[in-house]
Formats: structure tokens, sequence, C-alpha cells
């Protein structure tokens, strides 16, 4: 099999990773190609810190970039057999994964609530984002975000990037765009739809724990998340981890629910409809002053707006167009009324200074 290393989208993404079991610095990782993949991926491989004997498996452009406790047993297991002989010459012995040592009941739950909803036969998540409500919202968000993500060059982490929502619809399209999800096959619909859209290129997403990123401190200009704070067991970690792997001035953006007045009416209507699942964590609905808490720890500036004014349900009786007039409209009047910061969904970014 092909060994060349001179792949050019994991190649240069592999400096800025950390071993997620040693979290060593020291450029301790190596890329190892079996397989060329597309515009500039890696088909199969892997990554080996040199500093624990840790390695990380690339099957189908897809990097488990995780702790082995929180592999995929029977994939790992495959990936040895297929290529015994490619780990053998590197001396890469089997991955023992039933080491758990941290607690990891939070993510494996968030796993498979995930992993469930990516191949839900009734309302899968691709179906979920395609609501009239949910495209007119993005389209908005988008427009707010795009004037602010102005290095062409730049590199964003897409935390929680689920099907790759976010780092389709919500990105700029020429920034690389590097996404992590704890659920493999929300990864593996994320992959599939970048080719699909022509984003390849720029786009690599992997397995990866939100709550602890194997990332370098300082590398990253941008930072998404979009409804995934109200899914984590600890928000303020993750947050702190944010602010870590941004560089000085880099911008941070985010979109979760909002605790708002109208939060219980919202609430109510969404669950008696049924238009959507949700997993909660310890921070359902999220406040502007829930966020100035998170990030104490280090020096920021945080800005915030909030949008959606009826009941998201309401915005699906009528097209995408129809959609986007009415929100725009209606968050106007409610801004006019002083009730700016009551809206459904909370907008913010959040700059590392």
């Amino acid at each position: 099999m092909n060994c060349s290393t001179t792949i050019k989208m994991l190649k240069n993404l592999v400096p800025k990773l950390l071993c997620p079991v040693c979290t060593s610095d020291k450029d301790e990782l190596s890329l190892h190609v079996f397989r060329d993949g597309s515009a500039g991926h890696v088909q199969d491989g892997v990554i080996s810190c040199n500093g624990c004997k840790t390695w990380y498996p690339i099957e189908n452009d897809l990097l488990e970039f995780i702790p082995q406790s929180l592999m995929y047993a029977d994939d790992i297991k495959q990936f040895s057999v297929r290529f015994h002989e490619e780990l053998s010459a590197l001396n890469l012995s089997a991955i023992n994964n039933s080491d758990k040592t941290n607690d990891i009941s939070g993510q494996l739950k968030q796993r498979e609530h995930y992993d469930e909803w990516a191949e839900d036969d009734k309302l899968s998540y691709d179906d979920f984002e395609n609501l009239p409500f949910w495209v007119a919202n993005d389209r908005a968000v988008y427009e707010r975000w795009n004037k602010l993500q102005n290095n062409p060059n730049g590199w964003l982490l897409d935390v929680g990037c689920g099907n790759g929502r976010s780092a389709i619809r919500l990105t700029s399209p020429d920034i690389n765009v590097i996404g992590i999800d704890i659920s493999k096959k929300m990864v593996q619909k994320a992959i599939s739809r970048a080719k699909e859209s022509g984003m390849h290129r720029t786009r690599t997403f992997m397995v990866g724990d939100a709550n602890r990123l194997s990332f370098k401190s300082n590398h990253f200009d941008y930072a998404i998340t979009s409804g995934v704070l109200s899914q984590l067991p600890n928000v303020k970690q993750t947050c702190t981890e944010i602010q870590r792997i941004l560089k000085p001035s880099g911008i941070y953006f985010g979109l979760e629910n909002n605790k708002s007045m109208f939060r219980g009416i919202f609430d109510l209507l969404s669950k008696l409809i049924g238009i959507w699942k949700n997993e909660t964590g310890s921070d359902p609905v999220i406040s502007r002053k829930m966020l100035e808490d998170w990030h104490v720890d280090g020096p920021t500036k945080i800005s915030t707006m909030s949008s959606v004014f009826l009941p998201p349900n309401l915005y699906n009786f009528g097209g995408e167009k129809l959609a986007y007039k009415l929100m725009k409209m209606t968050n106007g009047v409610f801004y006019a009324f002083g009730l700016k910061n009551h809206g459904g969904l909370i907008i913010f970014e959040i700059e590392k200074l």
C-alpha cells in the first residue's frame, strides 16, 4: 500500500493535535498513510503517538481521535485485523479499550443518543435541520457570522459537528474547518455531506470529545458550537477548552436555547407537536449571565443577541422564504418593544482578548 505522507489536509492538521491519552505538546504525533484519499485526505491509516505509543485509526476518511475507552470496540477489532500487516510494521500493538479509569458515562450517553438519531427513520437529524424554521434561522445566523469570519486562510473548530450542518451552513466555505463529534455515525454523515457539497477540500471531520479538546493551545482562529452546550455535562470545562485552543483575538461563535420569559411556551409546544428530539445536559437553556460565568477564567469580550419570538412550529407552516421573512419581521417588532433579549435562541460571539 502507498505509505506517502504528502497528504495536505491531515498533514497540516497533525501539528495542531494533542494526543488524547498523554496530552503531550512536544510534536509527538506521526501520520502513517496506508491509502490516500481524495481532496488531500487520508482514506486509511493511523496517527501514532511516539510518547505513549497509543495509535488512532483512520478508516474511510474518518479519524477516531479519542482515548481507547471511548473507541468503538468492534470497529477497532476489525481495523486491527484488516491492517494487521501495516500495524505490525510500525510496531503498534492492539488497542486495549477496557481501561475506563475516567468517568465516561456522559459521553457514552450522548454517543448512543446521536448514533440513534443519525439513523432514525421517523425524524433524522437531516430532516430536523431542513425544517423551514432551521433553514431560515441558519441563513440569518450565517449572514451575521460570515462578516466576522474574515480570514480566508483561517482554521475553525466545529465542536459537536453532528452531520456537518454548521460546517456547511454557518461557516465561510473557504475556511479550513475541523469538526469533532462523539458520534461516529454523525461524523460519517458529515464526511459524506462535505463530499457531496464540494467542500471536502476544506473540511475534515473526526470522532472527538468536547469535554477535552485534543488540540494545542492558541492554534485556531475560530470555534463554533450550535445547540451543543445544552447537551454537555460540564459546560464550563468545554468553554474553557475552547478559549484555550483559540488564538488571541480568536472568536467563538455559538447558538443555544435562550433562557427567556417565553421559554415555557416554546418548550410546551415543541413537546406537544414533537418536531424534534433532544437529549439535554446540565444546562438545557442558556443566558448571557451563564456565558459570562463560564468565561471568568480568561479575558473575553462577549456579544449576544436573541432571535425567534414566535414558537418555532409556526415558522414551519410556510416555506423557507416565508419563514425567513417572518423571522426577520418579528425580530424587528419585538426589538422595537424592548424585548430584544427574550427570543427563543441566544446567538453569541466571544472574542478571546
